[in-house]
């Protein structure tokens, strides 16, 4: 994927205080994975996932294991974003040298999430409707067409631990025409920031020009939201859901990237 890097005058990084240019460069570098990074505004699709993707998520393994099923969701005609970036990222994945990570990982993740945003280009959110009878559709046509659905869908291992199991489903996408990744003031000209941190000094933090995202050309699906819940067998054997609105966005983006 193609990414334009927007980058704005001085970094002020609360606990962390950022670095003027010098002719020495910070001697220590950690690079960020943004798969599947988790923003205020959804998750970076770098899947390119569709709405009505069904997963069974094990939360304990944290594992997603795609169902194979077809959800056909309802939808509105899109409406515009609020604002033009997708905010608060977290969810990312360090990559470099170990034993730096180790130590640095909590204050680079506070920069990112505090000083870099997607900014999004004619973006518009696609609000999906009557998601449980979508689902609850999808279910009776597994029996109607003469397969196993306790055993297409795990029932029984749903059944089996609840407060572990979950269902998720992919919806409300995000479409836009473009992403930049955005590092709110900051003068330089590279695809990175400086940033000095408490426990190894100054470090520089570099971002992928390419990964396993798309967000370019008219409509992509640039960000993609997630409805997590609770599933139970009724007294006539169909499900029944409820929402698990107490999850960790973070945790999901990590078991997101297994997927891939």
């Amino acid at each position: 994927m193609r990414f334009a890097l927007l980058l704005l005058s001085a970094l002020s990084l609360g606990a962390c205080s950022h670095t003027s240019n010098t002719s020495t460069p910070p001697a220590s570098t950690v690079n960020i994975n943004l798969d599947y990074a988790h923003t205020s505004a959804g998750y970076r699709n770098s899947g390119l996932l569709n709405e009505g993707t069904l997963f069974l998520w094990d939360t304990k393994e944290n594992t997603l294991t795609d169902l194979q099923a077809d959800i056909e969701l309802e939808s509105g005609p899109p409406g515009p974003l609020e604002g033009r970036a997708a905010k608060q990222i977290s969810g990312i994945e360090l990559e470099g040298k170990a034993d730096l990570i180790k130590i640095v990982s909590a204050e680079v993740k506070a920069a990112v999430k505090n000083n870099v945003e997607l900014t999004l280009e004619n973006a518009s959110r696609v609000k999906n409707k009557n998601i449980y009878t979508a689902i609850s559709k999808a279910y009776k046509t597994l029996e109607l067409s003469g397969r196993d659905r306790m055993k297409a869908w795990h029932i029984d291992t749903i059944k089996s631990d609840p407060k572990r199991f979950k269902m998720v489903l992919t919806v409300h996408p995000i479409i836009a025409n473009s992403e930049k990744i955005t590092i709110i003031k900051d003068a330089s000209s590279e695809a990175s920031m400086t940033i000095h941190t408490k426990a190894s000094g100054d470090i520089s933090v570099k971002f992928p020009n390419n990964s396993t995202a798309s967000c370019s050309g008219t409509g992509a699906k640039c960000l993609i939201n997630l409805a997590v819940l609770n599933v139970y067998i009724n007294e006539n054997g169909n499900l029944d859901y409820t929402s698990a609105r107490t999850y960790p966005g973070e945790k999901l983006a990590s078991a997101l990237r297994k997927i891939r």
